[in-house]
């Protein structure tokens, strides 16, 4: 900007406490004009140069601008103020008295010239010296006060002590070389209402009449007006704001930015809101000790996590293999950047056998875990534990012979350990105990899901495989009441392949394993078995270089004790009532409030965070410290495919035949059942058929033909193709009349 052209900045931001003196020292002494503008409640700065500005904004951070018009001038009257010495802020009260009036108050800071002030010194200290060798010399008499008394009234006057005052500010200025500012206020309105208000500030020891109609002919005027001048500290009692400014919380952070890494997070904030060039860095390995984010919806937490995974295979080296679980669609376009698969659960339909267990990995510890994991996801209440020993007394069965199951095998096997334990069979069926039917009432989910047929496939896609090039499961089209029990299913997968990697992991990261709303998958019981699990999955991880990064929307989300172990945070804008407890995650002093105020006042984009800094191969933990995510909007140049079924059709219709004694059975009413749940009814036609769609195929089904009585009712079990033929034949007569059929 060139010296000479006049540009207005409003204050749209600042600071809720501003160091006045820091901000008038920072302008070194160069002329600029502070504007009230109390009918849209704006305060503006007036300069020649933008770089002043920019040193104001460095000085005080959290002061912000924005570029303006000049404004336009009309009836102008200076005032010389000088007010009493014990007066903090002068014009604090400014806006509240004046309210919204079509009126402007000029505040003009004019550095005087050394040689005036020290004139100006040597008038003040005459005036001193005359006024007390005067007192000091009257002579008492009869009619007059004695000399003693005089003095007494004149050395504990106002009029000395403002004169002492004075003497002491320009003392003051001429030790500091003369860095002071005179002062001149400028009204500019038709009445009188702001002069008045000046009145009550201080005593006005002039008053002058401007003709200026513009900005620029006034400021150079300001150069020759005769002032008192005032040193940095007192001239910044005439600094004041509108309120209506925002204010933004300031937090003194004293630890420096890390260079050092080969992921950038953010950029420093000063002091939590200074925007800086300084970029905080961290290796890849730091993350296999844990990652939260968390703060309030919309706050940028996602963006920013996508930003930071998407740098783990931009440099050459060992691949980070990244696992996705998110409830929204957001990260397809995180997967498309990072070339990754991604499985949109119900819209790809790609078969995945949740219950195939890896050759290579211990069939027990898997099934164990999948069992505590389901128990967990089934939200069985005071039940979970009996489900717990159901589940894994059935899967004890299954994998004792197989470990790529039938899921709809497994369904039925844990059925039977149900009814085993909690309840009891007859010739009109099961009797289930009410401790059974609570049981078989949290497994609902389980047979909602293998009624999709790309969950029941028995023979599924090898995630291991897409694990190691790496994959994002969007459940956005997954009902909330179902989240849970996927979140669970894929969780128990991606341990598995954990597993399977080697101890020598600690300073790499093969895995990162990413869980958008982690609340889902855990318990807010810090004793339950889903918690106690993650916390030694956490402390393993590292060993085996795998990163977990837990996203919630409120620190609480997370369990405290989990979230010790985490040791990079990136903490979010939190709500008022948890703020405090992200204040003491951070370290930030919980009895100032100007921590956890920020907390609750962060912008979009900005977080507080520790971190882990890599020196010379040593982890040194750094923060807490304020920042800003660095933002990628790019598209992914490649669309990400989501897998599919491609060729392979599980579904079909099925066409049954029924006859009995070779004959085909006419007009009979029949039901077909699938894992203990009736599907549909109908009725065969003159040739004995009835045909029913979309069944999945080779998975067994109950079919029922219904008689007149309960009694009569004859089943049998048949697997899905295109067409089934079923023969009832008559076996021996049932006791009490009636026939056996199979």
């Amino acid at each position: 900007m060139k010296k000479g052209k006049l540009c207005r900045y409003v204050v749209t931001a600042m600071p809720d406490q501003i160091d006045a003196p820091s901000l008038i020292s920072s302008m070194m002494g160069s002329q600029f004009m502070v504007v009230h503008d109390f009918r849209n409640f704006e305060t503006s700065i007036i300069v020649h140069e933008g770089s002043l500005i920019a040193k104001m904004g460095e000085c005080v951070p959290g002061l912000e601008f924005m570029g303006s018009d000049l404004p336009k001038l009309s009836q102008l009257k200076a005032f010389i103020l000088f007010p009493p010495p014990d007066t903090p802020e002068i014009l604090a009260d400014a806006y509240r008295i004046i309210g919204k009036e079509e009126a402007m108050l000029l505040v003009s800071f004019v550095r005087p010239e050394l040689g005036s002030v020290l004139l100006f010194k040597k008038r003040v200290e005459e005036l001193l010296s005359r006024r007390e060798m005067k007192i000091t010399r009257m002579h008492g008499s009869k009619f007059t006060p004695s000399h003693s008394v005089q003095s007494d009234l004149y050395y504990g006057s106002d009029e000395r002590g403002t004169l002492l005052g004075l003497l002491s500010e320009l003392n003051l200025i001429a030790n500091t070389n003369g860095s002071a500012y005179k002062v001149v206020l400028i009204v500019n309105e038709k009445g009188d209402r702001i002069e008045k208000y000046l009145c009550s500030k201080g005593l006005i020891l002039e008053s002058i009449s401007l003709g200026c109609r513009r900005l620029d002919s006034l400021y150079s005027r300001m150069r020759e007006i005769e002032a008192a001048p005032f040193s940095y500290p007192s001239a910044a009692r005439y600094l004041s704001f509108s309120e209506k400014i925002e204010r933004k919380k300031i937090v003194k952070t004293q630890q420096a930015e890390s260079l050092n890494g080969e992921i950038e997070m953010g950029r420093v904030l000063q002091d939590g809101v200074a925007m800086t060039q300084s970029s905080i860095r961290i290796s890849k390995s730091s993350l296999n000790l844990g990652t939260i984010l968390t703060g309030l919806p919309g706050t940028g937490k996602s963006v920013a996590a996508m930003s930071i995974f998407s740098q783990l295979n931009r440099i050459s080296g060992e691949r980070t293999s990244i696992a996705v679980i998110a409830p929204t669609r957001e990260w397809g376009d995180f997967a498309a950047r990072s070339r990754l698969s991604l499985i949109k659960f119900y819209e790809s339909k790609v078969p995945i056998n949740f219950f195939s267990c890896p050759v290579s990995n211990s069939r027990e510890k898997f099934y164990e875990n999948l069992a505590m994991l389901l128990a967990h996801a089934s939200n069985a209440g005071p039940y979970q534990n009996s489900l717990e020993k159901c589940l894994l007394a059935a899967f004890r069965k299954v994998y004792a012979t197989e470990l790529c199951p039938d899921p709809a095998e497994v369904y039925m096997q844990i059925e039977e350990a149900i009814v085993e334990r909690h309840a009891k069979r007859s010739n009109a069926g099961v009797k289930y105990t009410k401790h059974g039917e609570n049981i078989r009432a949290a497994l609902e989910n389980l047979r909602l899901m293998l009624f999709r047929p790309e969950f029941a496939a028995t023979e599924g896609i090898n995630l291991e495989e897409i694990l190691k090039q790496g994959v994002v499961f969007d459940l956005s089209n997954v009902g909330n009441n179902m989240k849970q029990f996927y979140y669970a299913l894929i969780l128990n997968r991606i341990y598995s392949f954990a597993d399977r990697l080697d101890e020598q992991g600690n300073d790499s990261l093969r895995l990162e394993i990413v869980l958008e709303e982690a609340q889902v998958a855990l318990s807010q019981n810090e004793l339950s078995a889903v918690n106690l699990d993650l916390k030694q999955r956490i402390q393993d991880f590292r060993k085996k270089g795998v990163g977990l990064c837990l996203i919630t929307h409120s620190v609480t989300d997370i369990p405290a004790s989990i979230r010790r172990l985490c040791q990079t945070k990136l903490y979010f804008r939190q709500s008022s009532d948890i703020a405090r407890y992200a204040a003491q995650d951070l370290g930030l002093e919980t009895e100032e409030q100007d921590g956890i105020g920020s907390l609750r006042s962060l912008g979009q984009g900005r977080f507080a965070a520790l971190y882990l800094e890599n020196r010379n191969g040593e982890k040194i933990p750094r923060g807490p410290i304020f920042a800003k995510a660095e933002v990628e909007n790019a598209k992914g140049e490649h669309p990400a495919i989501p897998l599919s079924l491609g060729n392979l059709n599980m579904e079909s219709d099925c066409t049954i035949c029924l006859k009995e004694s070779g004959e085909p059975l006419k007009n009979a009413g029949v039901e077909l059942s699938y894992l203990g749940m009736a599907l549909t009814k109908g009725t065969t036609d003159e040739r004995g058929e009835i045909v029913f769609r979309s069944l999945i195929k080779d998975k067994p089904y109950s079919l029922a033909v219904l008689g007149e009585r309960k009694k009569d009712l004859r089943a049998c079990s048949i697997k899905a193709s295109e067409s089934v033929t079923v023969e009832l034949v008559a076996k021996s007569p049932a006791p009490g009349g009636g026939a056996k059929y199979k």
